[in-house]
């Protein structure tokens, strides 16, 4: 069976997501495919106790050069609001090419799309030589450049800063014993 380029990437992506991850202290990730191809659910572990989960949305472009165009179907905009009500978080992942990957949260995605999904929609990225990324979408443009480092620089941030006071597997024993 021939693997596609698609799912090189993809596994590019999961690898760098997994090894940047579990260099935090007592971190294990756990990583699975959502309903679509491009969207996975991780769930990060510490001792053992579910401490955050968060959702990941990839989109490929194997255009060499800037610009960069993602379309995003309404089914694509739906999984990624679906994946927020289910996790702590949602990122976007946009592979650019050989030339690197754009990384941003959900509160983001929302900035450059609106809450009213369409047919089908666009998120553009461009960079000029030796520059980061500017981001631009159907509805709006970020006010600020990305940098290529992005990726997984916001993700581990982001696992870093919650989820490590109480785990949610504590939380949800103590909501069984109020129960009894």
């Amino acid at each position: 069976m021939a693997i596609s380029e698609e799912r090189k990437m993809h596994g590019y992506i999961i690898g760098e997501l997994v090894k940047h991850c579990t260099t935090i202290n007592n971190v294990s990730l756990s990583v699975q495919e959502n309903t679509s191809r491009s969207a996975y659910t991780c769930h990060c572990f510490r001792e053992a106790a579910l401490v955050s989960e968060f959702g990941v949305f990839v989109k490929l472009s194997n255009k060499r050069r800037s610009p960069w165009r993602y379309n995003f179907i309404r089914e694509h905009q739906n999984e990624i609001d679906e994946l927020k009500i289910k996790c702590n978080e949602v990122f976007i992942i946009l592979v650019n090419g050989d030339d690197g990957v754009a990384c941003f949260n959900y509160e983001t995605l929302k900035v450059l799309l609106d809450d009213f999904h369409e047919d089908q929609e666009w998120i553009s990225v461009k960079r000029g030589l030796r520059e980061q990324y500017a981001i631009a979408g159907k509805d709006g443009q970020l006010p600020f450049k990305v940098a290529s480092s992005s990726f997984p620089a916001v993700i581990t941030d982001f696992i870093q800063t919650s989820g490590f006071g109480e785990s949610k597997s504590h939380e949800r024993n103590k909501a069984w014993y109020k129960v009894w």
